[in-house]
């Protein structure tokens, strides 16, 4: 029977399984990302993994989220700030949101795919209902309507931003900072520019 933690060995435990699975992405596809490689990364017993999360997939699923909303949490910061410089406005915002320390940029497609079949539905349609409405804030700060062809637009962008630099193409950190650098900056200069 798995141990019953206090509120706050939870949370460093939960903090713990998100940093040892950050590190694990680096180097392991998601199918070889075993419970007994995070449970031992986390210092508990494998039993009381599931005492956190019904399956493996759930968990990957709340790291991605939970990456994707300190993500997005940055980008709602910069919005609230002065804009007077409309392209180094949309290029902070996008480097905030396209950071190459962010979970995605580690996760093939095939294995995102995996994670988003063993999700419900219901999740996924919350989860892509969030990401349009950041979407949707970031046009109208830029005075664009957030029409769902805009938002589109900008996330087809912003997709392959992350398809072009993720884990299924081998490269050095230096040289995907370099094409992330150059990929925001055409984001930023669409934005700018009146794209939309």
């Amino acid at each position: 029977m798995p141990k019953t933690f206090s509120p706050h060995e939870r949370e460093a435990i939960k903090v713990a399984m998100h940093n040892t699975v950050l590190e694990l992405l680096k180097k392991k596809s998601v199918r070889q990302i075993t419970v007994d490689d995070i449970a031992m990364g986390a210092n508990i017993a494998k039993g009381s993994f599931y005492s956190f999360y019904k399956t493996r997939e759930e968990f990957l699923w709340e790291t991605i989220k939970t990456d994707e909303q300190a993500m997005y949490d940055k980008v709602v910061k910069i919005l609230s700030e002065d804009m007077t410089d409309r392209y180094a406005t949309a290029k902070r915002l996008f480097t905030a949101y396209l950071t190459i320390s962010a979970v995605l940029f580690y996760i093939s497609d095939a294995d995102y795919e995996y994670i988003i079949r063993k999700i419900p539905p219901k999740r996924l349609q919350e989860s892509r209902a969030s990401g349009e409405n950041i979407y949707a804030m970031v046009l109208s700060h830029f005075g664009y309507e957030p029409t769902m062809f805009n938002i589109e637009v900008l996330a087809h962008l912003v997709a392959t931003v992350r398809i072009s630099l993720g884990s299924d193409i081998s490269s050095s950190d230096e040289v995907r900072s370099k094409a992330l650098e150059l990929l925001v900056g055409f984001i930023a200069n669409y934005l700018d520019k009146g794209g939309c």
